[in-house]
């Protein structure tokens, strides 16, 4: 695999951790996009890169940074828009609307996170 100079840090970033993906967890020939079977490894390659480079404590800091949508956001990361949106899906998938991490509570929605600070100050 080569990676094309032309495109951006931020897309070739993306690029390699999903290709890093398809390396740990893909079985066998993904060639034929007709193929559901493909699709799924696709998307089990891509959930692996964006764990990878958006852990939960990102989306945190994201938030503590006044980060407010989809590209604030994938900006304070350095990734894609895209993949950004599809960090928030995954995560939507995986946890569901509310997961709570840190003493946080996060809710995901299409275009936002929302965090919530459980703590209390007495």
């Amino acid at each position: 695999m080569y990676l094309d100079k032309t495109k951006s840090n931020r897309k070739k970033k993306v690029v390699l951790a999903e290709e890093f993906g398809h390396h740990k967890r893909t079985i066998g020939n993904i060639l034929n996009y007709k193929d559901p079977e493909a699709w799924k490894e696709e998307w089990r390659a891509r959930r692996y890169g964006i764990e990878l480079l958006i852990t939960l404590d990102d989306l945190l800091d994201c938030a503590l940074n006044g980060c407010n949508n989809i590209y604030e956001c994938s900006e304070h990361l350095n990734v894609t828009p895209e993949f950004f949106e599809d960090t928030l899906l995954h995560y939507f998938n995986k946890y569901g609307k509310y997961h709570y991490h840190r003493n946080f509570k996060f809710t995901f929605d299409n275009e936002f996170i929302f965090v919530e600070s459980l703590k209390v100050f007495g």
